[in-house]
């Protein structure tokens, strides 16, 4: 799905930490750096696009930029 910060692939549905997490990775991002990486959000049933999902903890932050922290006022 396309994002903010890349193309963003769903890979599945796991469980971190005793959680149920979604696992991502992006095919193509603004940074190079996070390409291919997989990174994690919490599991949200009626998350329909990728602007619906949190991360799952800070580590996972990076991944969910906006549009506003790319063009700071």
């Amino acid at each position: 799905m396309s994002s903010v910060p890349g193309k963003c692939l769903i890979v599945g549905v796991t469980e971190v930490r005793n959680r149920q997490a979604f696992c991502l990775e992006f095919l193509k991002a603004r940074e190079p750096d996070m390409v291919r990486r997989p990174f994690f959000a919490r599991c949200d049933p009626h998350a329909s696009w990728y602007d619906d999902l949190q991360p799952l903890d800070s580590s996972d932050e990076p991944f969910f930029l906006s549009e506003d922290s790319l063009h700071p006022q």
